[in-house]
């Protein structure tokens, strides 16, 4: 099915979705099946995620992990189809954003001051106690987490883009142009590693790799010859910090580096190169969304019949506003270990769906997530007028709904809503502000 996707659109960005969810939904299962058969042998090349089986439920080769894999496989092949029926033909650009580099770079690091100082209360604290900020902040909420949440990805997400705008913008990208120098290239550097540092000190993987997607596909797509020098480069600029918080984000760091007591935590032996990159390779994120499913359906949990709908009606309104919502998908699966600690487990969007209404609404959730990818992306192409967001939602939107797969494969259904507002509305809102619309020749 991806080569019929191939040969259909031509496009490496249309390939995307489907090897996305079969990382996080699907490869697991593969490891799981061959460790259940061979005692663990993958632990051998670096496949480490079976302290889960305590935390969570030791899987088993039965009939509720038979039904697990088939309607993972289902939900994929589903939003394949329904990829490879409608997304939209490729075209040459039509126009020519030119990006202001101050502009970004400004907005970038105004919203990541504005994130630390809302998150500063819990941040010291969390120092304070020699803890990593991740996990502090995992287990301590405050009513300004989500606003937080929101600034630190545009942050790093304008950051990200502003550099690769630097890296791709020349003749054969003519619809990203910004000028250069070598005081705008020094300032942006600068830009990036101090707002990308601060994202890992906090722990935000997920917003580096929104970040990171995003531009490699915006470059992808926008280009019209590729150079597989900047797409390299471009690739390594989002992989390294997101290798890097892998082994980062459970330590204090701050404490580490501004003291060198041994009490801070206890020695931690350094893996090699190949251990660290295989060790990030195979993630937990392979396997705890994967494992959910199976949880749900091997406990008997009873369907909420609609509950995550209720969730995100009532998410509409600010946290800060309405204080107290109702449980969401993920909420109601924690629930089944009574655990309310730092460590999180994640529900996979397959499992948020089922969780609602059974078997039939994994598969609902399919069509309506392959169906949202094809029709959103025909819809802002019909636009035909002068309006400059609607031009920028235009050129942004694949990326938006491609770069935001890992965030929606890991939550229910309720996360519709932060993939209008936080993947798609509110980062061409931003490119908005600091560019200009020309035509192709300009």
């Amino acid at each position: 099915m991806l080569w019929r996707t191939w040969t259909r659109h031509k496009s490496v960005v249309a390939l995307l979705p489907t090897i996305i969810l079969v990382y996080w939904l699907f490869a697991g299962g593969f490891f799981i099946i061959i460790d259940q058969l061979t005692n663990n042998s993958t632990s051998a090349i670096g496949v480490h995620y079976y302290d889960y089986f305590q935390k969570l439920l030791p899987v088993r080769l039965n009939n509720a992990y038979l039904l697990t894999i088939t309607i993972y496989a289902a939900f994929i092949l589903i939003i394949q189809l329904l990829v490879w029926r409608y997304w939209p033909a490729s075209s040459k650009p039509k126009v020519s954003l030119h990006f202001n580099w101050k502009s970004m770079c400004s907005i970038s690091l105004v919203l990541m001051m504005y994130a630390l100082l809302l998150l500063w209360p819990s941040l010291k604290e969390s120092f304070y106690q020699r803890q990593s900020f991740y996990l502090y902040l995992a287990s301590h909420h405050s009513r300004f987490d989500s606003l937080a949440q929101v600034c630190k990805q545009l942050s790093v997400f304008i950051s990200f883009i502003t550099l690769t705008l630097f890296i791709v913008s020349d003749a054969a990208t003519p619809a990203l142009q910004m000028k250069k120098s070598y005081l705008a290239i020094a300032v942006v550097i600068c830009v990036y590693v101090l707002v990308t540092s601060i994202a890992l000190l906090i722990g935000s993987r997920h917003v580096l790799i929104f970040s990171g997607l995003f531009a490699l596909c915006f470059y992808l797509l926008n280009t019209t010859k590729i150079s597989y020098y900047k797409l390299a480069l471009i690739a390594v600029l989002f992989v390294t910090p997101v290798w890097a918080i892998e082994h980062t984000r459970g330590l204090p760091i701050m404490n580490l580096l501004l003291s060198a007591s041994t009490e801070i935590a206890a020695p931690v032996q350094t893996p090699t190169l190949i251990q660290s990159l295989l060790g990030t390779a195979f993630s937990n994120e392979m396997f705890v969304p994967h494992m959910s499913l199976y949880c749900i359906i091997q406990y008997d949990l009873p369907f909420t019949g609609g509950q995550s709908f209720v969730y995100l009606v009532h998410s509409l309104i600010p946290a800060a506003i309405s204080g107290n919502r109702p449980p969401d998908s993920y909420t109601v699966y924690s629930r089944i270990f009574n655990y309310y600690g730092s460590q999180g487990f994640t529900i996979s969007q397959p499992a948020g769906w089922y969780l609602n209404f059974g078997v039939a609404g994994a598969l609902f959730g399919a069509l309506i997530w392959g169906l949202f990818i094809g029709w959103t992306q025909r819809i802002f192409l019909l636009y035909k007028g002068s309006f400059k967001l609607m031009i920028i939602l235009q050129a942004t939107v694949t990326c938006s709904l491609v770069a935001y797969i890992p965030n929606m494969v890991r939550c229910g259904p309720e996360v519709y809503k932060a993939l209008l507002f936080e993947a798609i509305l509110l980062p061409a809102i931003c490119l908005a502000c600091c560019s200009k619309v020309g035509t192709v020749n300009e």
